[in-house]
């Protein structure tokens, strides 16, 4: 029985030419392709939004963006990522304007599923970021008027 994952030396073995071997995949537990869904890229994506909500919190609040240079020129890594999050509730709860619990509890739930080490590029991990950015304001609005309705 050959032993997973299979290696260009076991397809030889089995009468395969070396010049035939394109590439050896390394199974399901590392595809290919990196899934769209996967835990980390909602965390990053929920955190670009919580983001941009808090930007326009101090826009609204200051006439500003401090906040902005948190975010290292949109060159955020893992770490940084993680890092931005409880910085966002804590700012959020500093204005008295944190509106988002339920957000914040997604993201949260997204974190502890993803773990340590994304296998994202910066790249990719800044695309999905700005990516919530730039949808924030069409994301998850019923909560926005609910608590619309709470300030009135």
């Amino acid at each position: 029985a050959p032993v997973f994952p299979l290696k260009a030396a076991d397809f030889i073995a089995r009468g395969i030419a070396k010049s035939e071997i394109i590439s050896v995949g390394m199974g399901s537990e590392r595809p290919l392709v990196k899934p769209d869904d996967t835990p980390a890229k909602k965390a990053i994506f929920l955190t670009g939004i919580l983001t941009q909500r808090l930007l326009n919190v101090q826009w609204q609040e200051r006439g500003s963006k401090p906040f902005f240079k948190e975010l290292k020129g949109l060159r955020l890594k893992e770490q940084d990522v993680k890092g931005l999050f409880p910085k966002i509730i804590n700012k959020l709860e500093e204005y008295d304007k944190n509106y988002y619990t339920k957000l914040e509890q997604e993201a949260a739930a997204r974190f502890a599923e993803a773990g340590d080490n994304w296998d994202l590029t910066i790249d990719e991990i800044n695309f999905i970021f700005s990516l919530g950015m730039t949808l924030a304001t069409r994301i998850n609005k019923k909560e926005d008027d609910n608590a619309t309705d709470k300030q009135n």
